[in-house]
């Protein structure tokens, strides 16, 4: 059993009493029910990290629950809209809704098919709206048309499959269509039953989409870009409508952090006359080296304010909290905030799969490197991204790594970060995890006694690591503070990478960096729901040796040190076959492809 499974094994022991009378049987199944609603809040509408596998546990616990709720179904009385309707009193619709899905068709085995589906989405820019209906059933065949019975079919598409405790509990189709059809959309269920579809204009408003309601939907997320100036004397100031091209760009990496994607593909916008501002914290170290680099810099804290209205977009290398483009204290955002358009650049290769880490987030535009990226983010398994959204352009700062000037100076040991070490600290796990990393390093260094020119080790620590005391108290001697030197010269030093599971390894080996996967707690990282499903083969696709013992390790580094710190043609092969684009042309081809959809 799980943990959290005391309350439901408490009321599968009541249940076991089989003479309980009619009221107590409803007040139950209202009980379990609001316990299976705060699993479904946890596990689908959070970022709590849950396993995407199946485990001996999560079999368990789906089955106790279907054990309870298939005989609630059968003996309390409690109808299916009484159900619905006490959840609705309770929790956000959109939560009592997918748990009225769970509990019927997972747990009840049961199916449930859709009554109405939401407009969920604008892209006024392209002049497209999402909508969006939640089901659970092995099949079913939903149509949609026009009034006049012409079958209809949508620009883009996508079936999300959500899971609790690792078991498919309710499956989501989002369909985007050109705003000139919503007027006369409507869709048809034929089957395995017959009936209409309505369509709703919001998850909390029922009102029914028709003609003039989808305009004034539209609006609520995507007004228009107004702007005071000064009309000829007489009539006195004025406001008109501005093209919103007119306005800047908005590009950004982290809060307190530039030196990424953002940073370089400015760079390049600057060089081609592209109209732009720079988000940055003004207490970052960054912020005085873009100053006197004529950077345009507007500051940006992550920890308030909104984002600055009437930009043309905000292209951002990562999703911070900060960069939330809801209104303050909405539950789930949807919509960009203004009606900015988020364009996310991306921190590094996409290589597992993350659920909800989109589902925060209303992004317009996801750049990707690889079609290995952009088939994982357009998964079932894998959120809210569909082929509207991931683009395969490549990584503004790739362009960079390709024209470094290679100076091998030092090993480079960099580890991912990890949830638990940085969320509520742990004493014993950060020791753990430095002593690992210590002795990885002692290794490292013991292999280098025999050269001619012995090169030091040194250790990068995460920008979420970096506040981990032990990291210091430990890892002190090796470490390389990052606020001192660009990431791209950090490259340029290295002569191998010694990484566990982070992207980085996908920048050093295109830049030409031999990379070295040490990976001794592999099965712990991957049950640990750090990363809900390990997708990446690190044996069969990765671009270096995978070691789980410092022997194995050691090994490594004395053979690819042996090579003259040369990639050997094994891995790279595997290196020109995993990315799209081996240029110099990156940054120019994001900009072109964001003009041509029209951001």
């Amino acid at each position: 059993m799980m943990q959290d499974d005391t309350p439901f094994v408490a009321i599968k022991k009541l249940l076991d009493n089989k003479n309980l009378p009619i009221e107590k049987l409803r007040t139950t199944h209202l009980q379990a029910a609001l316990l299976a609603c705060q699993e479904v809040r946890t596990q689908l509408h959070s970022w709590a990290l849950v396993s995407n596998e199946p485990t001996e546990a999560s079999r368990a616990a789906v089955e106790l629950r279907k054990q309870v709720f298939t005989f609630l179904d059968t003996h309390s009385g409690v109808t299916p809209n009484e159900l619905l309707h006490q959840l609705n009193s309770k929790t956000p619709q959109h939560i009592s809704t997918d748990a009225f899905i769970t509990i019927a068709g997972l747990y009840c085995r049961k199916t449930v098919l859709p009554r109405w589906c939401i407009v969920s989405g604008f892209d006024h820019v392209r002049k497209l709206f999402c909508v969006a209906y939640k089901y659970f059933a092995d099949s079913i065949d939903l149509v949609y048309a026009t009034e006049d019975n012409r079958t209809l079919q949508p620009l883009f598409s996508k079936t999300i499959e959500h899971k609790i405790f690792a078991h498919i509990a309710v499956k989501e189709v989002v369909a985007w269509f050109s705003l000139d059809t919503a007027p006369t959309l409507k869709l048809e269920l034929r089957s395995p039953v017959g009936r209409a579809i309505k369509i709703r204009t919001s998850a909390t408003k029922h009102e029914v989409l028709i003609t003039n309601k989808i305009e004034v939907e539209r609006q609520r997320y995507a007004p228009e870009l107004k702007v005071s100036a000064n009309a000829p004397a007489k009539n006195g100031p004025t406001t008109y409508i501005v093209s919103r091209t007119d306005h800047p760009w908005a590009l950004m990496d982290r809060p307190s952090e530039a030196d990424d994607s953002a940073e370089h593909l400015y760079r390049h916008g600057r060089q081609t006359g592209r109209n732009m501002v720079f988000l940055l914290d003004p207490d970052s170290p960054d912020w005085s080296r873009l100053a006197d680099d004529d950077f345009k810099l507007v500051a940006f804290r992550k920890d308030g304010g909104e984002m600055p209205a009437h930009m043309r977009a905000l292209i951002s290398t990562h999703l911070e909290s900060g960069l939330s483009v809801a209104k303050a204290n909405e539950h789930r955002p949807r919509f960009s905030t203004r009606g900015v358009p988020l364009i996310h650049l991306g921190h590094g290769v996409h290589q597992h799969a993350h659920p909800r880490h989109y589902r925060p987030h209303k992004v317009d535009v996801r750049c990707v490197a690889s079609q290995f990226e952009e088939k994982l983010l357009t998964s079932a398994a894998a959120g809210y991204l569909s082929n509207k959204e991931v683009m395969i352009t490549g990584y503004p700062r790739h362009e960079v790594f390709k024209q470094l000037e290679w100076q091998p100076e030092y090993i480079l040991v960099m580890p991912t970060w990890r949830g638990h070490l940085v969320s509520t600290h742990n004493p014993r796990a950060a020791l753990n995890f430095c002593h690992t990393w210590t002795a990885a390093i002692k290794v490292l260094s013991r292999e280098q006694q025999g050269h001619r020119k012995p090169l030091d080790c040194r250790f990068l620590a995460h920008p979420r690591l970096r506040t981990v005391p032990e990291i210091e108290a430990l890892l002190g001697p090796n470490l390389l503070e990052k606020t001192h030197v660009s990431f791209k010269n950090i490259i340029a030093s290295s002569a191998i990478l010694v990484t566990d599971y982070s992207s980085v390894a996908f920048d050093f080996a295109l830049a030409g960096i031999p990379v070295i996967y040490f990976q001794p707690d592999f099965e712990a990282y991957r049950i640990s729901g750090h990363t809900p499903q390990l997708v990446f083969d690190y044996q069969l696709e990765g671009f270096g040796p995978v070691c789980q013992t410092y022997d194995e390790l050691g090994r490594a580094v004395s053979e690819i040190a042996a090579n003259n710190y040369q990639i050997s043609p094994l891995y790279q092969q595997r290196i020109t076959n995993f990315f799209a684009y081996d240029d110099t042309n990156i940054c120019e081809r994001v900009w072109s492809s964001l003009e041509a959809l029209g951001y």
